[in-house]
């Protein structure tokens, strides 16, 4: 089955994904931070049997593992594709997790509270990933009884997800955007609105990819419909800023821009080592190239499921072995020239 990343729409332009996270903590116990060791083991023992119940309705095969059995690598290459977190308070790992097998699917067990529910789509579907997210919900409340409060909602660890518990986001390519004198003043407003506006790959070079989420930061007071309203209104400004300095560039920096496609093509199509800061550059710069008609392939590129599979925890669990930086360097840039096709055209 092919992974939620790996379907491209007609509309991944400048909004590339969307995602839905519930935080959710079970009456009658005390939240992750405070419950002892041995009772977070059985907590999650008991969580984890859940895999049947939710392949029953997604109809797809899911996976739950304890952390504590996967290596150190496999663990980052877990966080890599933006499945898991580490629990923000004790800078731990999550003891448990399920994943669906299309990875659209994740839940975190005993990470920041007992449960964090993850539900991923390509381009803009907010309303479809709340359709799925609240099912899911609901299944589960039917066998374990949530923390409510009539007055303050889902009980929660962290107070910023009191209420609907609810925290969505939307991943944005912003390339041009994110290098302009406008950023300081966009991010700014957007924090002044109550969104977050922050990186999307974890990686020290994710800068370089133009890859941000935005997501909401208030829950308490808010409904869920609200919220996704809010964030679907600072989306626009963003995709709108986006879209006039592109047309900006194209109309009056049309040579450099294509310029820099065609060179980032060329090297990400004969390289044999890229580090993870340039294979990002290049390939985001060949995603603004593809979109704004400077540059077509043969066949369909995916670059955002590029960029997630580049990472380096990533490559080292696809190659099935610890690997060095300069080994890391070498099979990105032969995953690169694998995925990479033929030019169908040329301006």
């Amino acid at each position: 089955m092919n992974k939620w990343y790996s379907i491209c729409k007609e509309e991944d332009n400048i909004i590339v994904a969307s995602r839905i996270q519930l935080y959710r903590n079970l009456d009658g116990y005390s939240f992750p931070v405070t419950m002892p060791e041995q009772e977070q083991k059985e907590l999650t023992k008991k969580l984890l049997t859940m895999t049947d119940m939710l392949q029953e309705l997604e109809g797809m095969k899911f996976e739950g593992c304890k952390c504590e059995e996967f290596s150190d690598t496999h663990i980052m290459a877990i966080k890599e594709r933006q499945l898991i977190k580490k629990n923000s308070i004790n800078n731990q790992w999550p003891k448990g997790v399920i994943v669906s097998e299309d990875e659209s699917v994740s839940i975190e067990i005993n990470g920041d509270e007992h449960l964090c529910i993850q539900v991923s789509e390509r381009g803009l579907s907010l309303h479809n990933c709340l359709l799925r997210i609240n099912e899911i919900d609901d299944a589960i409340n039917k066998e374990y009884s949530y923390a409510f409060d009539e007055t303050f909602g889902y009980l929660t660890s962290n107070v910023k997800n009191l209420g609907t518990g609810m925290k969505v986001s939307i991943v944005l390519h912003l390339p041009l955007l994110s290098i302009s004198k406008k950023w300081e003043d966009i991010q700014k407003q957007m924090d002044k609105d109550g969104m977050e506006l922050k990186e999307e790959l974890h990686g020290e070079e994710k800068k370089a990819s133009g890859l941000y989420v935005l997501s909401s930061k208030r829950t308490l007071g808010n409904s869920e419909e609200d919220i996704i309203l809010q964030v679907m209104d600072s989306c626009k400004k963003l995709v709108k800023a986006e879209q006039e300095i592109r047309s900006s560039t194209k109309h009056s920096y049309f040579d450099d821009m294509a310029e820099g496609v065609y060179r980032a093509y060329g090297i990400l199509k004969f390289a044999r080592m890229l580090s993870e800061k340039e294979c990002y550059m290049y390939l985001t710069k060949l995603w603004l190239g593809i979109k704004e008609n400077i540059i077509s392939f043969s066949e369909e590129a995916n670059i955002y499921e590029w960029m997630l599979k580049i990472q380096p925890c990533s490559l080292q669990v696809d190659m099935d072995r610890p690997m060095k930086e300069e080994e890391i360097q070498k099979a990105r840039a032969t995953y690169i020239r694998k995925v990479l096709t033929d030019l169908k055209e040329m301006i």
